[in-house]
């Protein structure tokens, strides 16, 4: 037989050969298995690849020839049957009957229409040998239905008829095998019927039909062979044949869809068979009944669909992402899914927290990212209105559950399988990932404008950061409590946040509090009052950002329940001043300040005995060298002016204390301190009767530039030198008391203020300024190690050396007080030899 020509079938020896090696497989002793199979694929080597009888035409045969060859074909294909039957006879076993299938299965693949139909043939004479044999012994089903259906069935498309019909009657008979007769009898007559429409010319007639099988043969298909049949059929669909890849499609379907009942047992199993073979099937039809599959899965069984597919490794891939967006059918069904992912996003009670420390929880961000997918797919506003609350809540709490976090490592099963495809381990950002999800929920729920406003302000850099991220909170706190949504419900939840025993959440719900404050929500009694015991209690906890946000809070309180603020002003009071004036981080302390400024602005005269405290533990801050610091030192100064009507005396007094530092820092570097400076100096002005300085730093409110600065400096001494002159002395003792800060331009701007004061100051009419002490300071100062300090030094002090200062030092002289410093000045250059 392996000596006949493969380019054509001339002569019998092929089937004579075949029909004698049947005969001789019952000759004792018998050959084994092995090599029986070997027989059995020789002989469809030698016969399957054979040209088509249609060839052989076109290539010059004459029709005789042709008729004879045919006829030869016809033999050898029914001695190849009995060859089959024969060998099963001797070993009538399943496993054999199926190691012969997997013999015809390349040929069953082939590319050549004329291989296929003869192997299907082959396995249709395979099928009734089986069935007649073996079937007819044990009477049992066959294990491998759901497998060889879903191989046989997209050939019911195959672009030859005969093909069609050979592979309807592989099913027909694979029905049989099942042991159905009491119900087959009502599809058999369906199916005949079915497998004469295949023999139609039109595409679409013979799809149509082959449609119809699949839902008739479904019915009978056992639950337990179901993945077997999705595993085979999807081989069918990557076909070189589109009809038949088309064909395999629609039978996936319309399997799952007869039996989607039966197979919740089944389900992890044919998503996972899915989502192994979506990279391998890109052609966008085929992916398409893939996903038409998972959303029939999820028909039936949502909740199980849902459960294996949040079991994905995170950050999602292209296809996880495909396959949840299947799901969302409409919005409707959408907004089913979201609330039952939504429960699986909340952290249960008692096990609040990563299940390891700095990693995310698994489950709520696989949850949380699912969400993202399924709100892509949303069209309509109105229908995700309902459950914006409660979804942005859980988002939000997400965000602070996995802020600072790392992701979660898969499971060592999908770990290792991602070793085996030499993929690297999941990294990404699980705050980011919420984060996300948290946009699309805004962007979806409260409108595109609305996004894109927190966007524009930076919002979602600050929530993800954890050094930014109570900042973060408190922007979209703004922006969220005027819309409307933020029920007593979600409230509810973001005071449990505030005592979690998780910092990062604690933080989140402590700067969600700090902004509701200003919400006029707060107007209710109770809630205040459970509020404000919060955030007392927080404002002593050991998390500095907890501290921080619990004093914005407290201060907040001016503009959501200012009537109340009176009622429970101690308790503020108290706790703001023990947050800045205790010892603490500079932020905390700038925080509780700024909140004081508020309240006390707020009280005005009404403020309690601590604002005499206030006044006297705030000063030391006004050189301090954080200028966030010591800018809002001078604002709760000036804010204290208001409140001192009735202590006037004390307040003047303070005020005198405080005037050459505020007049210092109207020059200072950071505009923002000059800024509040300037403004707090004009609150104190009335205090000492100074009108017109008041009204000189009115005229430069817009003045900002350095240069503007220094004349208002100007203006401002001018008038102190006419309206209060016994002030200059102190004035200049305190600039001198800056000579030696550790910042040059402190000790600059000091150096230009002493020659500005002494440039508009009368010597007979400025106390008891002490020239020569002053000049020698600078002579010190004229030797800085900063050379910007030199220079100024310099300046300044051959500027007074001119003025009519320089005669005070000859007094100073012949009193016995300044012959040493005027041998130094003398040697420094500042004085001409004729002052002395």
């Amino acid at each position: 037989m392996k000596e006949e020509p493969m380019d054509s079938l001339a002569s019998p020896v092929r089937l004579r050969a075949m029909l004698a090696i049947k005969h001789l497989s019952k000759v004792k002793p018998s050959l084994n298995r092995d090599e029986n199979r070997n027989i059995l694929d020789d002989c469809l080597k030698c016969l399957l690849p054979l040209p088509a009888v249609q060839q052989l035409r076109e290539e010059g045969e004459t029709s005789q020839d042709a008729v004879q060859v045919q006829a030869l074909h016809e033999l050898s294909m029914q001695a190849l049957g009995e060859l089959m039957r024969g060998l099963l006879e001797e070993d009538p076993a399943e496993n054999w009957f199926m190691e012969m299938v997997h013999l015809l299965e390349p040929w069953i693949f082939s590319d050549k229409e004329w291989e296929r139909e003869r192997a299907l043939q082959a396995s249709s004479q395979l099928l009734v040998a089986y069935q007649e044999t073996v079937y007819c012994r044990l009477q049992e089903p066959l294990e491998q239905f759901g497998s060889l259906l879903g191989l046989l069935a997209p050939y019911t498309c195959s672009c030859l008829a005969a093909s069609r019909l050979w592979a309807a009657d592989c099913i027909f008979c694979l029905l049989q095998l099942q042991g159905q007769s009491r119900t087959m009898d009502a599809a058999e007559g369906e199916l005949r019927g079915l497998r004469e429409e295949l023999k139609a010319a039109s595409p679409e007639a013979v799809l149509t039909s082959s449609c119809q099988m699949a839902k008739v043969t479904g019915k009978f298909l056992p639950s337990t062979q179901a993945l077997d049949l999705v595993g085979t059929i999807m081989d069918g669909m990557l076909s070189a044949s589109p009809t038949c890849a088309t064909a395999a499609g629609h039978w996936f379907c319309a399997v799952l869809r007869e039996n989607g009942d039966a197979l919740l047992n089944e389900v992890p199993d044919i998503l996972s068979t899915i989502f192994i073979r979506m990279p391998t099937m890109q052609e966008r039809s085929m992916r398409g009944f893939l996903l038409e599959g998972v959303g029939i899965l999820a028909m039936f069984h949502l909740e199980a669909v849902i459960t294996s597919l949040l079991a994905k490794p995170l950050p999602m891939d292209s296809d996880t992402s495909e396959l949840w967006r299947a799901l969302g059918r409409d919005d409707v069904s959408t907004l089913h899914i979201l609330r039952l992912l939504l429960e699986k996003i909340h952290y249960p009670a008692g096990t609040e927290g990563s299940p390891s420390e700095g990693t995310a929880a698994l489950g709520p961000l696989a949850a949380t990212c699912a969400s993202l997918e399924m709100l892509t797919t949303m069209h309509s506003s109105s229908v995700l209105r309902e459950l914006l609350p409660e979804l942005l809540c859980a988002l939000l709490e997400q965000v602070g559950h996995t802020v600072g976090q790392d992701m979660p490592m898969p499971t060592a099963s999908i770990r290792r399988r991602q070793l085996q495809k030499g993929q690297v381990c999941t990294v990404g950002n699980p705050c980011r990932l919420s984060m996300e999800t948290l946009a699309c929920t805004i962007s979806k729920g409260l409108g595109e404008r609305v996004a894109a406003d927190l966007s524009k302000a930076g919002t979602w850099p600050l929530l993800e950061s954890p050094q930014t991220h109570h900042e973060g909170v408190c922007q979209l706190a703004r922006t969220l409590l005027p819309l409307g949504i933020i029920t007593p419900q979600f409230i509810g939840q973001v005071l449990k946040w505030a005592s979690s025993p998780t910092e990062n959440l604690c933080v989140t719900g402590t700067a969600f509090i700090s902004q509701l404050m200003c919400d006029p929500v707060l107007e209710d009694e109770k809630l205040l009052k459970a509020v404000l015991s919060l955030l007392q209690q927080q404002a002593r906890d050991t998390n500095n950002l907890v501290q921080q946000m619990a004093a914005r809070g407290l201060g907040n309180i001016v503009y959501g329940a200012p009537e109340q603020l009176k009622t429970h002003q101690k308790a503020v009071v108290e706790t703001l001043f023990q947050a800045s004036f205790v010892p603490a981080r500079p932020e905390i302390r700038e925080e509780g300040m700024r909140a004081l400024t508020r309240v006390f602005k707020h009280l005005g005269t009404d403020a309690g005995p601590l604002v005499e405290d206030a006044a006297m533990h705030i000063r030391p801050f006004f050189n301090h060298d954080n200028d966030g610091l010591h800018a809002v030192a001078f604002s709760l100064f000036g804010a204290l002016a208001g409140c001192m009507k009735r202590r006037q005396a004390f307040y003047k007094n303070q005020v005198r204390q405080s005037l050459g530092t505020l007049l210092l820092h109207l020059e200072d570097p950071n505009p923002q301190v000059a800024k509040e400076c300037r403004t707090t100096l004009g609150l104190c002005c009335p205090y000492l009767g100074l009108r017109r300085v008041q009204a000189a730093l009115a005229f430069h409110t817009q003045g900002s530039e350095q240069g503007k600065q220094e004349q208002l400096l100007r203006d401002v001494c001018r008038h102190l030198a006419r309206e209060k002159p016994a002030l200059l002395e102190g004035l200049c003792q305190a600039a001198q008391g800056h000579y030696s800060s550790p910042w040059p331009e402190i000790q600059m701007a000091a150096i230009q203020f002493t020659g500005i004061l002494l440039e508009y100051a009368a010597p007979r009419s400025a106390g008891q300024i002490k020239v020569a002490r002053l000049l020698s300071s600078l002579q010190t100062l004229g030797q800085d190690t900063s050379q910007e300090v030199q220079d100024v030094a310099t300046q300044v002090a051959e500027a007074i050396s001119k003025s009519p200062w320089g005669s005070i030092l000859q007094e100073e002289e012949n009193h016995g007080h300044t012959l040493p410093y005027i041998t130094s000045l003398l040697c420094f250059g500042c004085l001409r030899p004729r002052s002395i």
